[in-house]
């Protein structure tokens, strides 16, 4: 049966919208039948192939039931969970690849008007909820979470004017939208929580926003070293850990305090101590200006993981990455010292070690 309303879809996508959301029930249950062929379609046609055009009027038609009260039908929250994530969601990061963004959003960026035909404002405007941010379920808010850090990293002129210092209305729905992830009491889920500070950290990487509200963030995720979450919270230390020198004056010095302070206080937790060191390995760079605080933490976490009797694979992996971080650190000095000698004494700098 799903085939053949598939069949009669293919024929009329434009007009039939709604039929094309209605058999992503198929995917809502545990059925005997592989649907794999629904997924496929989806992913290859759907995201692949349909035109910005269409993709538009999915988004606007999900705008248009996604409230009951506004007149829209009624969709489950498991059904509207399926839409945003095999439909919307990939459809939008598949155009915004290919260098349909301005088709897709719709107007010039506006951050401080409400447009209807703009996705970027109908979304923050209808979708999201900042004055009831649990009213949907896990599963719904999470992928909230997801589109909303999709569009502030490709659409972030049509949410706030990095230029303008005072906070706009699109932004200030966002951040509130999230702000609950960031109390423990109010986020019990940890996917949950910390998608909300991955859209967090998206916002801090693109407008300039209160230091105590990036301290706050930055602390967070440094003590997330639950297994659970692991995924997010690196996507977001991915994004938040190089635009922390650049976020307040003090920097480099908060930096170095925080990551400091929980490898002393925390690092006898095993893997409270591995997130964190992981963190400077893969930020070597960031890190490399303030070497001087952490390197006396990170030699002697070398000997306690990788020179005990209990310690596992992806420990003695990490005292080896530990011992290249800190050769490469005395490699980047010594090219800096001798780009400075050279440069005092009129001489070509020659190439070093490394290069």
């Amino acid at each position: 049966m799903v085939k053949v309303m598939l069949a009669y879809f293919r024929h009329h996508r434009e007009e039939q919208i709604l039929l094309l959301f209605q058999l992503l029930r198929a995917l809502c249950g545990r059925f005997v039948a592989d649907f794999q062929f629904l997924k496929d379609f989806l992913e290859n046609e759907v995201c692949g192939s349909f035109p910005v055009k269409w993709k538009r009027a999915a988004f606007f038609e999900l705008v248009r039931l996604w409230n009951p009260a506004d007149g829209g039908q009624t969709l489950s929250q498991e059904l509207k969970g399926k839409i945003l994530q095999y439909i919307i969601i990939p459809c939008f990061a598949k155009s915004f690849d290919n260098g349909e963004g301005d088709a897709l959003i719709g107007s010039l960026p506006a951050p401080d008007q409400d447009c209807p035909e703009n996705v970027v404002s109908t979304f923050i405007s209808h979708l999201i909820d900042p004055e009831n941010p649990f009213g949907t379920s896990d599963t719904v808010r999470i992928l909230l979470l997801q589109f909303s850090c999709l569009l502030v990293d490709q659409g972030a002129a049509h949410i706030h004017d990095a230029s303008n210092k005072k906070q706009g209305n699109k932004l200030r729905r966002l951040m509130t939208y999230a702000w609950p992830c960031l109390l423990s009491k109010n986020c019990v889920d940890p996917a949950t929580r910390y998608h909300g500070h991955l859209l967090l950290s998206h916002i801090i990487a693109k407008f300039a926003i209160h230091k105590r509200i990036v301290l706050q963030v930055f602390h967070s995720l440094l003590k997330a070293h639950a297994v659970e979450a692991r995924g997010v919270v690196r996507q977001a230390l991915e994004i938040l850990t190089p635009s922390m020198p650049g976020r307040m004056e003090d920097g480099n010095t908060m930096l170095t305090h925080w990551t400091k302070k929980i490898i002393v206080e925390d690092g006898h937790t095993g893997s409270q101590l591995v997130h964190i060191l992981q963190l400077v390995v893969k930020h070597f760079k960031v890190y490399y200006p303030v070497r001087h605080h952490l390197i006396q933490h990170v030699v002697s976490s070398i000997q306690r993981l990788g020179f005990t009797a209990t310690a596992t694979i992806e420990q003695k992996r990490l005292a080896v990455d530990l011992c290249e971080i800190v050769i490469k650190w005395e490699m980047q000095r010594h090219k800096d010292e001798t780009g400075i000698d050279a440069e005092a004494s009129g001489q070509p700098i020659t190439q070093t070690v490394g290069e």
